[in-house]
């Protein structure tokens, strides 16, 4: 496995062992499986929501009473679903149950007294995003795909045009509840458009362009927006498709809608009367930029508000409307983008809320301290979660490293998760420290390094080794808490290739070195203490022969040359 780290370097573990052993550390929860894990998240219903509720740092401004109530009694902590009978007795209220009315789920409430908002959630990542230089949308369309830069927008500008949406929308008597339906196809504007829409509580509904005025019809309808985003038309398959009459018909037959917001993607003229007599450019909307928008803060909106309206296929009668809540929506899909997909914030180790601190989840103490019970979190022999070891170089998909420690870790039966990742080049190399210091914050036990950062390694060690400090270099790292132990074991195995694989003995020999970079460095003693005849260091310069030469003098006959010389 390879990943390619940039400076402000995401990690290689996987978002759902990042969950494991948080559970671990802080709920003290252990899983032996996947299948153990997914046994508990659907039986202890409350305990699990409410661990992606802290995991990933949800807020609130007033407490969520219970996580669910179930038939109007709340379900605590360890007690099991509905049908599961608990230990010791027999639940209250499961389906059928003789003593107790059935259980519909539909009667369900989760959160309680919680409030959130699904763009809030988003906007949480805008400084750590945007310091980190991640952009928030990059985009292409048919026409600049391969022909033309992607189209970027920044978190700083997203959060810029989200309010200033939002706030044109309120002028025009958008209130929470309020639907807005939307005639757009897959570009940043609708995702703009819509996250304008739900941070006031708008409820949001899309349909594409490539449906005709009839399909859209059968749903915007039944759900009576009082505003519609729409678009010019669009290009597909080398063609622009005009949509101004299709948006013409939307408008004629949907009375409920006030206000219309086109959005010119072909840049089509546009007699803006002929649709809707309250009318405005999306650009123009989203063009402003005063204190108001940059003051503008999303609502706190009921656990179960309304957040959007998706349908049915419409195979048996009209599409039927399913609308999905705020909350319900939000933790969900932080669950499953999140764990499963094993997505998470570009800038930083952990997806908790756009924080950025890749050292410290929600409640989760930074590498070097240690958590209640007094053991820290990710120290070696913790039999909690896998040991996390890498190799780090630039290039470094050539390296077999991951397969050999795979292999060793299967015959030693080791629980480990041995990775090859692609440090960041640099005359001051900062991304290679980055990068460490995110794998030690994620828990990571050790690495090895190869070229071009054995000299990078010996100089964020805290301790050295004697060949370590000899050679200048190091190859192999050791994480303790804040300390970082470096040895350089190059010599040692090249040695031993040549005198044991090569069956080529060294004693009274003439050895020609070539180069004296970080790896001759890490071989210069080692070959020294086979006791060959003369050690001969050739390189490009002279001066860094003889200086390698130099630390090697007390050690046996050696000396430096350059490449010329040789001949």
């Amino acid at each position: 496995m390879m990943l390619r780290m940039p400076q402000n370097a995401l990690l290689p573990i996987p978002q759902i062992r990042l969950y494991q052993n948080w559970l671990r550390d802080q709920r003290g929860l252990r899983f032996d499986s996947y299948d153990a894990l997914w046994q508990w998240s659907v039986t202890d219903l409350p305990a699990f929501w409410q661990s992606i509720w802290d995991y990933y740092d949800l807020q609130s401004p007033t407490p969520h009473g219970a996580v669910l109530i179930e038939d109007g009694i709340a379900a605590a902590p360890g007690r099991p679903k509905q049908g599961t009978a608990p230990p010791g007795g027999r639940e209250p209220h499961e389906v059928g149950d003789r003593g107790g009315p059935a259980f519909r789920m539909i009667d369900a409430q989760w959160f309680p007294g919680a409030q959130v908002n699904y763009a809030r959630q988003m906007l949480r990542h805008v400084e750590a995003a945007h310091q980190a230089g991640c952009a928030a949308i990059i985009s292409h369309n048919e026409k600049s795909l391969g022909t033309a830069p992607a189209r970027e927008i920044t978190w700083l500008q997203l959060r810029q045009q989200v309010a200033a949406l939002a706030l044109h929308l309120q002028a025009q008597g958008v209130q929470p509840g309020d639907r807005v339906a939307a005639y757009l196809p897959n570009i940043p504007e609708a995702m703009i458009a819509f996250f304008a829409t739900v941070s006031i509580g708008g409820v949001w509904s899309i349909c594409a362009p490539d449906m005709g005025t009839q399909a859209v019809l059968d749903r915007f309808r039944q759900i009576e927006p009082k505003v519609l985003f729409a678009v010019d038309g669009v290009a597909y398959g080398g063609k622009d498709l005009d949509r101004r009459a299709v948006v013409a018909e939307l408008c004629a037959a949907l009375p409920s809608v006030k206000h219309l917001v086109l959005h010119d993607a072909l840049g089509l003229e546009l007699n803006a009367p002929e649709f809707v007599a309250n009318c405005a450019m999306f650009a123009e909307t989203v063009a402003r930029n005063d204190k108001e928008v940059q003051a503008f803060e999303p609502l706190w909106l009921p656990f179960n508000h309304p957040l959007w309206i998706v349908y049915s296929s419409g195979t048996t009668g009209l599409p039927k409307p399913i609308v999905h809540g705020h909350g319900g929506t939000l933790i969900v899909a932080l669950m499953g983008q999140g764990l499963h997909n094993d997505l998470g914030a570009s800038y930083g180790t952990y997806p908790n809320g756009g924080k950025g601190d890749p050292a410290a989840a929600p409640g989760r103490p930074k590498q070097g301290t240690a958590p209640s019970g007094g053991r820290e979190p990710h120290e070696v022999g913790n039999r909690g979660g896998s040991d996390q070891y890498a190799v780090i170089g630039n290039p470094i998909g050539f390296s077999k490293s991951p397969l050999i420690h795979g292999m060793f870790a299967e015959v030693t039966g080791q629980d480990m998760v041995y990775t090859a990742i692609e440090g960041p080049l640099g005359d001051q190399n900062d991304g290679f420290r980055a990068t460490v210091d995110a794998f030690r914050a994620a828990g990571g036990l050790g690495m090895n390094v190869t070229a071009p950062f054995k000299l990078d390694a010996f100089a964020y060690a805290t301790e050295r080794s004697e060949a370590a400090q000899l050679a200048g270099a190091a190859n192999a790292m050791k994480f303790e808490g804040e300390r970082v132990l470096v040895q350089n074991y190059d010599g040692v195995g090249l040695v031993r290739d040549v005198t044991h694989n090569l069956d080529t003995p060294l004693k009274g020999k003439r050895v020609l070195m070539l180069g004296a970079g970080g790896a001759a460095r890490g071989a210069l003693l080692p070959f020294l203490a086979e006791g060959p005849a003369e050690l001969v260091i050739a390189n490009r310069s002279l001066d860094k022969a003889h200086v390698l030469a130099a630390i090697g003098a007390s050690k046996g006959a050696v000396r430096g040359c350059t490449y010329s010389e040789l001949e």
